[in-house]
């Protein structure tokens, strides 16, 4: 699927996915500060917190990637 570096900046510029990066900004944030406040070795989470950091940092680099082959195609 071909996606124009105008179409990306449309999406990133959306409120909506404003809305949501802030959320996963947020969110993540929240799970770094429960692990480091030692918090998951009561339950032994440390685990799936630590899976749940990455998968929202995936989700950056899936975006930034997805960026950097629109500017490629239109440069």
């Amino acid at each position: 699927m071909e996606v124009t570096q105008e179409e990306i900046q449309e999406w990133r510029d959306n409120k909506i996915t404003k809305y949501l990066f802030s959320e996963l900004n947020e969110t993540k944030e929240l799970l770094k500060d429960y692990i480091a406040e030692g918090k998951t070795l009561e339950n032994n989470t440390t685990a799936e917190f630590v899976g749940q950091i990455k998968g929202i940092n995936q989700a950056f680099v899936v975006v930034s990637t997805a960026e950097e082959l629109s500017e490629e195609g239109n440069g």
